[in-house]
């Protein structure tokens, strides 16, 4: 057998997969060398039982070279301590094209946790009286913080029941009802790292297409009286009604607390973007207060507890301004008045909200 030297090249079939370093020693020469992939000891699962395997002996080690070490749709389970080594996978140890399941069991600083609650584009957008709502690009966190799911092109979803790919349906069951708030979801299934968009009456739990696990709730609309969706504009967090929306246009309506129901979506707690009008058509130095239902209720005043406030002086005046207050999750916020006359007026419309769409999570 001729003496072990540079630039040999070895071939063999693992009798067994490795679970850590692993020497070799050709025909048992007595000089057992180390083995490496891409410059860097072994440390378990890059021999396979039965895979052919390639090595490349340099005059000091033998490198893995056959990208038949990691057979086609296998998994590699990489270790803790490969990712502190920062995952030694070599070029030719993943041949192009071929697919790869990459299970990574625990994370360190050395390539950085996945951040807390990322969200970065994934804007929705509809044309109003529409059946498609779409989703830019962008990329998310799964609502657990294991995975970013990734969105490289815009998609766009029809009220339909849902199927993969853009211009299909997107509702996770039943049928689609007027008059109803959805919430979308942006989803991914790991056998095959597909990315897709669902949306469910559910702002939690929507059900899930088969074999699809992670998933981000990425915001809402809602039906019109003909199944389409309500158009709306979508800043970052901030969604804008095109038409804002009258919520109350009340006279006389007591002194006592009054939950209202604004239009934004239910099934989360999120600020109201409200513009409110008071008309103390009877009472002078009339308090209106707007306040959020979680908070303890205070009766209207004009020196605590206050939102507008009429003249002193006279009745008959009109006073309004626009608010950001939250609501409980039937989408209400609480109003109620210091007094309350014949001709005393209440208004509230809803412009907009905003959504954290789980950022705080």
């Amino acid at each position: 057998m001729p003496t072990l030297a540079a630039n040999q090249v070895v071939f063999l079939i693992p009798a067994n997969t490795n679970t850590g370093a692993v020497t070799f020693d050709r025909d048992a020469q007595g000089t057992p060398k180390n083995v490496f992939a891409n410059g860097v000891a072994l440390g378990g699962g890059e021999l396979r039982a039965g895979i052919p395997v390639a090595w490349f002996y340099d005059g000091t080690v033998y490198n893995i070279l056959s990208e038949q070490s990691f057979a086609d749709g296998q998994p590699i389970v990489v270790s803790a301590a490969d990712i502190t080594k920062k995952i030694r996978l070599s070029a030719s140890s993943i041949a192009t094209g071929k697919t790869r399941v990459l299970t990574i069991p625990d994370q360190d600083q050395t390539l950085g946790p996945i951040p807390r609650s990322y969200l970065a584009g994934l804007g929705l957008s509809t044309t109003g009286s529409s059946t498609t709502m779409t989703t830019a690009a962008g990329q998310a966190a799964d609502s657990t913080n294991a995975i970013v799911m990734t969105l490289t092109s815009s998609i766009g979803k029809t009220t339909s029941a849902w199927v993969v790919g853009t211009g299909n349906g997107g509702l996770d069951t039943g049928a689609i009802a007027n008059s109803t708030w959805y919430h979308f979801y942006i989803i991914e299934r790991t056998d095959t790292q597909v990315v897709d968009v669902l949306f469910s009456l559910s702002a939690t739990v929507p059900t899930m297409p088969a074999n699809y696990t992670f998933k981000r709730r990425i915001g809402s609309g809602k039906t019109d009286g003909g199944g389409n969706w309500t158009a709306f504009v979508q800043d970052g967090d901030l969604f804008q009604w095109l038409v804002p929306v009258n919520n109350v246009n009340t006279t006389n309506p007591g002194a006592s607390a009054i939950l209202a129901t604004t239009t934004i979506p239910t099934g989360i707690t999120a600020p109201a973007y409200l513009s409110a009008l008071l008309v103390n058509g009877t009472t002078t130095s009339l308090a209106l207060f707007l306040s959020d239902p979680a908070i303890t209720d205070s009766a209207a005043d004009t020196s605590s507890f206050f939102s507008l406030v009429g003249p002193t002086a006279a009745a008959g005046q009109t006073q309004a301004g626009e608010f950001y207050i939250r609501t409980n999750s039937s989408a209400q916020v609480r109003y109620r008045l210091s007094a309350s006359g014949a001709n005393d007026i209440v208004r509230i419309a809803t412009k907009g909200w905003i959504d954290r769409r789980g950022r705080d999570a």
